[in-house]
Order: C-alpha cells, then structure tokens, then sequence
C-alpha cells in the first residue's frame, strides 16, 4: 500500500470520528445546557455571562435581530468596539432571559422607564429584574412581586479609595481607610457593589444619596442601617456572590419573606448551567469551548468563552 493511499484511509477514519463525536457532542447538549427557571417570589435568579468571551457570528446576530431599534441605536453609540459588544450582550441577556421564563417573543418586550430611568415591563408589572455589566461582563437579576438590584464590578480596575469619604457613610469610610491595604480593595468594593444594588432596586437613582445608608457585612450577614433613622430594616435582603477571580457580584431585595439566592452561568439564545457544572461539550458544538484555566473545581467559579 502507498503512502498517499494510508493518507486517505488515515484521514477518512479521522473525519468519520470526528462526525460521530459532534453528533454525541450535540446529543449530550441538550442534557447540559438548561433553560432559566421561571420566578417566583421566593427566589432571586442572578446571571452572569462572559460577554467579552462570546464571538460566535451566528449568535451575535441573533443578538442584534432581538434589540429595539432604540437598544441598536444606544449599543452602535459607544465609542469602543468592546463597549459596544457588551452593551449588544447585556440587552440580549435580559431579553434571553425574560422571554424564556414568560414565554414570549423577545422582540415583543416593551421596556418603559420611571421617572429615574428604572426600566420595567407594563404588560409584566409582577417581574422585576435589573442589569449590571462593566469590563465585559453582564449580570441580571429576575424576581417576582419585590423589586430587585444588582451590580457587578471588576476589582482590579484602578480606583481612588479616598472616594468612599465622598461616598459612604463616616463609618464605612473609616473601615476603608484603615483597613490593611491587602484588604482595602475587597473591602471597598463589598461595599460599593451592596450600595448599587440598592440604590438600583429602590430605584431612585442617585437622588438618595450614598452617604445616606451603610453595611455592616460580617460572618452572619449582611445588615444596612439608615442614618435618618439610625435603624436597621430587617426586610432588605442581599446577597454577594464572587464568581471568578477579580469579579463581584452584588445583589439587593426587600421582602417580607426569606428570599432564596441562586445564580447561574448564562449565554443568551443557548442556556443556563449552574456553576462550575457548565461542561465544555454544551458549547463546542456551537464553535465556543471553556477556557480551562478559568475554572476552579473547589469554589463556584464562571466559565470563559472564546470562539475554536
């Protein structure tokens, strides 16, 4: 037998094993990618996506075929190619999201806006929801019957900590600035991320001032007291959440009853997996696999996406 003649049967064996391995890899797809639970009153559903990891063609114009014209318009008026992606993916995600658990078109979603920019749907007036992104990532929150915040933050990124005596209580700026400088920034943006889900579940902006409430966050929980009163209101619930190395996620809810947490790795228009069980197989067949060095198999840690 010649050698071009071993070439072709060697290759021909490769690619029948390679159309039988994408067909397992598709098959199994299905059992590992999930559709976000519906929500009810008793939970917070928080999302987090590698926006700056999604580069797949297919699913970028399935992102931008479900925006508003208004949504396309805000997202092309970004200066940055990434700003402009990540403003693409985190309209996505939240239409993803909504559509999925009320059973609509996401092309039918008409988002309106309160007085302070809080966007909410009139025809869905029990879902709450809120959307954070910064430095490539997104995150959204759903909850029924009680109005929901969240944010997200990359700690890495270069911030004067004097400015929380600007923006924190005297006693939360007291923390800071005398904190250890290996635990300043940790402590800093615990309680940035608290103060902005907050403020963005009330849903006031920034005409509630941030010096006008403080965290206590402790082994036990996390506790805000108001200084107008200088008592705590036991109905606000939070919860923070560190996905991967250098991210935090923030989320605030007020509810007379115990309020459950959950989050979940999220890629709009594939699905949801709870963390770190998102499996490289769910992706690949649609050309994006995990990045393995961003796992960690002892902590709840977020996948990465890049295109193969």
């Amino acid at each position: 037998m010649d050698l071009k003649l071993k070439k072709d049967l060697f290759y021909g064996m490769l690619v029948s094993f390679l159309n039988l391995r994408i067909r397992k890899i598709k098959e199994q797809q299905v059992s590992v990618m999930k559709k976000p639970p519906s929500p009810d009153s008793g939970h917070v559903y928080v999302y987090y996506t590698r926006a700056d990891r999604i580069s797949d063609p297919c699913l970028l114009e399935q992102y931008r075929a479900c925006l508003s014209p208004p949504e396309i318009r805000k997202a092309d008026r970004y200066m940055k190619q990434s700003d402009r992606h990540l403003s693409l993916v985190s309209r996505a995600l939240l239409r993803y999201l909504i559509a999925e658990t009320t059973r609509q078109d996401p092309r039918s979603l008409n988002f309106s806006v309160n007085e302070h920019g809080k966007p909410f749907l009139a025809e869905l007036p029990d879902m709450h929801f809120n959307l954070s992104h910064s430095h490539g990532v997104a995150v959204c929150a759903l909850c029924r019957n009680a109005a929901v915040g969240v944010d997200v933050e990359d700690v890495g990124r270069h911030t004067d900590f004097s400015i929380a005596k600007r923006f924190f209580s005297s006693c939360e700026a007291a923390l800071v600035s005398q904190a250890p400088e290996a635990e300043k920034r940790k402590l800093f943006f615990d309680i940035w991320t608290l103060k902005e889900a907050y403020i963005k579940a009330v849903g006031k902006g920034l005409s509630i001032p941030l010096n006008s409430f403080s965290f206590n966050v402790n082994e036990t929980g996390i506790q805000i007291t108001f200084r107008d009163t200088g008592r705590a209101d036991p109905m606000w619930q939070f919860f923070q959440w560190r996905p991967e190395p250098g991210k935090i996620v923030a989320a605030a809810v007020r509810s007379a009853s115990p309020i459950v947490f959950k989050h979940f790795g999220c890629v709009p228009f594939v699905g949801i997996a709870p963390n770190p069980l998102i499996s490289r197989i769910c992706l690949h067949a649609i050309g994006l696999e995990i990045e393995s060095e961003s796992i960690d198999r002892n902590r709840s840690n977020v996948y990465g996406l890049k295109k193969i």
